[in-house]
């Protein structure tokens, strides 16, 4: 991928990705692609890891995404329009959290409003897992959990969502 390329869409997506969170402490994308084909709106694959994100209330230490064949309105980007996903797509999850970010997101009001119950006090791993199972199933098709493990408060999650298109 040529450096011109490079130097407009990569921090564009940056900067999209950041105006879908609270915060985020650092933030990476690497997208993979020939000048051609990217210019003509695909990237055949992306990677994002962040660490420090808060979304909506979730706290999350560290953050990987992966996608592939994703199509953006690069034509029009590069026309100074905003940057739009034109097809859904799938992205692979893995996270993981800390015990002060397992407390943080348990007593996120997105969940509690989302689900009508409140998780404060939860504080067991056994207890923890079984309520972010439950959050997780929430989801529906949406998400297709790989793995969620707990151990010593520590959370590790894998799982499949759908990003639709904007």
């Amino acid at each position: 991928m040529s450096a011109v390329i490079r130097s407009v869409l990569t921090p564009l997506i940056k900067l999209w990705l950041r105006s879908q969170v609270e915060s985020v402490k650092s933030l990476e994308v690497a997208i993979t692609g020939s000048d051609r084909e990217i210019l003509q709106g695909l990237i055949p694959s992306a990677k994002v890891a962040a660490t420090g994100v808060v979304y909506q209330g979730l706290h999350l230490s560290n953050l990987a995404l992966t996608s592939s064949q994703i199509y953006l309105n690069t034509p029009q980007v590069l026309k100074r329009e905003a940057l739009k996903l034109l097809e859904p797509i799938q992205v692979n999850l893995e996270l993981q959290l800390t015990p002060t970010d397992l407390k943080h997101c348990l007593q996120a009001s997105l969940l509690e409003e989302a689900l009508g119950k409140n998780f404060t006090g939860i504080t067991e791993d056994q207890e923890i897992l079984a309520s972010l199972t439950e959050i997780l199933k929430k989801l529906g098709d949406e998400f297709k959990l790989n793995d969620l493990s707990i151990i010593n408060g520590y959370c590790h999650c894998e799982g499949i969502f759908m990003v639709r298109a904007t």
